[in-house]
């Protein structure tokens, strides 16, 4: 499976960060879809920031509604470093 779309799912932030631990062991998926889900708060936020800057290197696009600018910044930058890898 390359793309996953859990948009309008309602997800709370719990659910978040279990997503975000399993992406630490992804090696396939390229494009995941949160939009619109429950408001995360930071932790969740910061969790998928952590996720993608230590752990995953094959997610090149998350969708998803950051409200924390530190941890959008994180995503953005790991984003790019992934689509530079998967050329």
């Amino acid at each position: 499976m390359k793309k996953l779309n859990l948009e309008s799912n309602r997800i709370e932030p719990a659910g978040i960060i279990a997503i975000a631990e399993a992406l630490r062991k992804n090696t396939s998926l390229v494009e995941l879809r949160l939009n619109q889900q429950i408001p995360f708060g930071n932790a969740a936020e910061e969790k998928l920031a952590e996720t993608m800057e230590l752990y995953n290197v094959t997610l090149e696009r998350l969708v998803v509604t950051i409200k924390n600018g530190n941890s959008r910044v994180k995503i953005n930058k790991c984003e790019t470093r992934n689509r530079e890898i998967g050329k």
